[in-house]
């Protein structure tokens, strides 16, 4: 009786080991087809073009999905960046200085004849060793409206020594602000110049050489214009 029951007993243990052993044959059978299929699940979706719009979509929900930053947000930058200063204009002239040269025609002006000349024309030979205009009759000033000195350096004039002396030129120049209006001074020097180089037969120029005609003139004119309307 004990070895029948013993025989039953070890008949139910084969049973059992064999179900066990058969149900976990099925479960890797089982994955393995779920492996299969899901492989071919894959094989058979379409390559995801890169350039399709749905691709880039820019929806704050596929950004969030993909941690990217919402660009309508504006950077924060870590230095600031500032704008170029803008050019200043340039600062105005405190002083401006005309100069015209009256140059000799032939070789050389005779010192006996500029001293001559210069004294009839209403200039006084003074200050710095050189000839000096201060106006006509009421209008005289202390302050030179214009004045004359030798074209050659240092620019002086000797009195004592005239007659040994001789220049190729002379030069006329006046300083603005003066004591006239720049207008006003300009036209006792240019008709100064023009009557002195008349006496000497020399001929007035301007500082490129250039003879001085109207068109330099009215140049001259507007260049004081703008300078006393800074």
């Amino acid at each position: 009786m004990e070895n029948l029951s013993q025989l039953l007993s070890d008949e139910y243990m084969v049973y059992i080991v064999a179900g066990i052993g058969l149900l976990f044959i099925l479960v890797l059978i089982m994955m393995g087809v779920q492996r299969r299929r899901h492989r071919r699940e894959l094989l058979e979706q379409p390559d995801r073009d890169l350039y399709d719009d749905h691709y880039f979509d820019d929806s704050p929900a596929n950004r969030f999905e993909r941690n990217e930053p919402d660009f309508d947000e504006p950077p924060v930058l870590d230095d600031v960046v500032h704008s170029p200063q803008q050019p200043q204009p340039p600062a105005p002239e405190e002083e401006l200085i005309i100069a015209l040269f009256i140059r000799s025609e032939k070789e050389m002006f005779a010192g006996t004849d500029i001293f001559s000349v210069l004294e009839e024309v209403g200039l006084k030979y003074g200050d710095m060793q050189i000839f000096h205009h201060h106006g006509m009759g009421e209008m005289k000033v202390k302050n030179p409206v214009f004045s004359i000195a030798n074209m050659l350096e240092p620019g002086t004039f000797k009195p004592n020594h005239m007659d040994n002396f001789a220049t190729p030129g002379l030069v006329c120049f006046m300083r603005l602000p003066g004591p006239f209006n720049g207008r006003v001074a300009f036209e006792l020097m240019i008709n100064n110049a023009q009557r002195i180089a008349d006496i000497l037969e020399g001929v007035v120029i301007d500082e490129q050489q250039r003879i001085v005609d109207q068109t330099i003139i009215t140049h001259i004119r507007k260049k004081i214009e703008l300078f006393e309307m800074q």
